[in-house]
């Protein structure tokens, strides 16, 4: 499933996660408010985060790969020092993750 995500998220529209059941494909891109949301809550956060944590939200997929599941939240909260990483981020190094679950 890995290897079809990778090949399909550059020429599909939409988002993909893999998730326990399977992969799931969202068609619909975020829309205006949504985005505006997302900003707001992640300025919000940046204000309380203690200095080395991150509020990021950006197009980054968190992986635990011991359960097989790929997912792209809207917004994370995760250390610098976990964010320096080549591929996906490990789901276990979050503190917090804001997104929407179907």
């Amino acid at each position: 499933m890995r290897a079809f995500l990778r090949s399909a998220d550059d020429t599909l529209p939409g988002k993909f996660e893999i998730t326990r059941e399977g992969i799931v494909h969202d068609l619909l891109a975020p829309d205006g408010p949504h985005e505006l949301t997302t900003s707001r809550l992640r300025k919000r956060l940046e204000e309380v985060t203690p200095e080395g944590l991150v509020a990021h939200a950006g197009a980054s997929d968190v992986e635990d790969e011991s359960e097989g599941v790929t997912r792209r939240p809207d917004i994370m909260v995760i250390t610098e020092e976990d964010m320096d990483v080549e591929g996906p981020f490990d789901a276990r190094t979050l503190i917090a993750l804001i997104g929407w679950t179907p």
